[in-house]
């Protein structure tokens, strides 16, 4: 038998080369604009860092970790949210009264009237009196003092209402 004819072999198809598309030009930021990212950056890290002060604050705080608590809020108030670092000086000089380190310095009738509400809201309602008093002394026509005055007097026995009630009234710009 003979060999099978061999068949011929085909050549190559040409190779076609595609030209290569031109890469996208490289946005090129301006000195300013990368200042300005960096800037932002850094807001974003320093905000980044003041929340994570006041949660680890309030955590520390809600444990009865009043030094630790205060080393925190000391460091949120610092931060740049105006409304996260006054509320971090609150909590701070709080955390120094619980700590007993801190005596009282207060002068004005707001000094009077805002610890007076903490010690109210701490349920220590003779201490918030005796302080919403002077508050009153110093300012007697503060609206918010006298009212808060008499949510002191309102207790089980109603002691001492009817008079601030009756001051109340006779005021006109309050009602």
């Amino acid at each position: 038998m003979a060999a099978p004819a061999k068949k011929a072999a085909k050549a190559p198809a040409p190779v076609r080369t595609v030209p290569a598309k031109a890469a996208a030009p490289v946005p090129v930021k301006s000195a300013a604009a990368a200042a300005l990212e960096a800037a932002a950056s850094q807001a974003r890290a320093a905000l980044q860092s003041q929340m994570k002060a006041w949660e680890d604050g309030v955590r520390q705080f809600s444990l009865k970790k009043f030094s630790a608590a205060h080393a925190y809020f000391k460091e949120a108030a610092s931060g740049p949210a105006a409304h996260i670092a006054d509320k971090a000086r609150s909590y701070g000089q709080i955390c120094e009264r619980r700590m007993g380190g801190a005596a009282l310095d207060l002068k004005t009738a707001e000094d009077h009237f805002t610890y007076g509400v903490e010690r109210l809201n701490a349920r220590d309602i003779e201490t918030a009196r005796k302080h919403l008093d002077r508050a009153l002394v110093l300012d007697p026509n503060a609206e918010h003092i006298l009212f808060t005055l008499a949510l002191c007097c309102i207790d089980w026995r109603m002691t001492g209402i009817s008079a601030k009630v009756r001051r109340c009234a006779r005021n006109p710009a309050i009602a």
